[in-house]
C-alpha cells in the first residue's frame, strides 16, 4: 500500500482528509526581502492558527518551505504532534535569488544526495524526514543556469525516491518550461505540479499544462 511521509511519521493517503497543499509554516527571509513580514518563527502562533484550521476541518497541510528559506523541521513536527495534524514538509531550493550560498559549491550529485538524504534518513541533525520535492522556484522570466541544476537534481531524486515534485511559477507562463526541463531529466510528470498557475489566468496555458501531464495547482 502506498503511504504519505509526514513529519511524524508515515500515514496511508486516506487519513490526509482535507488538504492545503501548499503552506509555510515557519521560514525566515528577511536577510533577502528586508521583509519583517517574511519571518514566520513563532511556533505559538503556528499552533493557534493550525488549531483553526484542524476546527474547521482540515486534516492536513504541505509545509514547502525549502532550502535557502530556513524552515525548521524539528519545530514543525512539535506543531504537528501539539495540535494533532498531518504535516508533510518539502525538501529542495527555491528560485536562485533564494539559493543558499553554499549550493553553487555543490555538483548535482551532492544536490541529489542531499534531496534523497532528507526524504529517506531526515533533515540534517534531524530525524524528520520530508515526504515532497517543492516548493522549486524559478524566476518567472525564466530559467537560469543555476535553477535548471536543481530542476534536473529534482528529477533524479524522485526517479530514485518516487515523491512529488511542486514548483513555483508566478506570473508568466514559465510553468511550461519547468515541466520541459523536468522531463527532460527523467521526471514522473505524473508526479509534478506546477504551483500558482492562478496567477496566470489564461485558461489555454492551464489546459497546455495539462495536456502535457502534470497536474496543475491554484494555490
Amino acid at each position: 500500500m502506498k503511504k504519505v511521509q509526514t513529519v511524524l511519521g508515515e500515514i496511508s493517503p486516506d487519513e490526509l482528509g482535507f488538504t492545503l497543499p501548499h503552506e509555510h509554516v515557519f521560514h525566515d527571509i528577511y536577510e533577502i526581502t528586508l521583509n519583517s513580514h517574511m519571518i514566520l518563527s513563532d511556533p505559538q502562533v503556528a499552533k493557534r492558527e493550525l488549531s483553526i484550521y484542524k476546527e474547521k476541518g482540515g486534516r492536513s497541510i504541505v509545509d514547502q518551505t525549502v532550502h535557502g528559506l530556513n524552515p525548521n523541521p524539528e519545530a514543525l513536527r512539535q506543531v504537528a504532534a501539539d495540535v494533532g495534524i498531518n504535516i508533510i514538509a518539502g525538501t529542495g531550493f527555491y528560485w536562485e535569488r533564494f539559493h543558499p550560498t553554499w549550493l553553487a559549491d555543490m555538483s548535482e550529485t551532492d544536490m541529489v544526495e542531499l534531496l534523497v538524504s532528507d526524504l529517506t534518513e531526515g533533515f540534517t541533525g534531524t530525524d524528520v524526514r520530508a515526504g515532497i520535492i517543492g516548493e522549486i522556484g524559478t524566476n518567472h522570466r525564466g530559467i537560469s543556469p543555476a535553477e535548471e541544476r536543481v530542476l534536473r537534481a529534482c528529477a533524479a531524486a524522485q526517479r530514485e525516491v518516487r515523491v512529488p515534485i511542486s514548483t513555483h511559477a508566478l506570473f508568466t507562463r514559465i510553468g511550461m518550461d519547468q515541466a520541459r526541463t523536468l522531463a527532460d531529466a527523467g521526471a514522473d510528470l505524473d508526479k509534478v505540479v506546477i504551483g500558482h498557475v492562478d496567477t496566470t489566468p489564461d485558461v489555454d496555458y492551464h489546459e497546455e499544462l495539462v495536456r502535457f501531464g502534470v497536474w496543475i495547482a491554484y494555490d
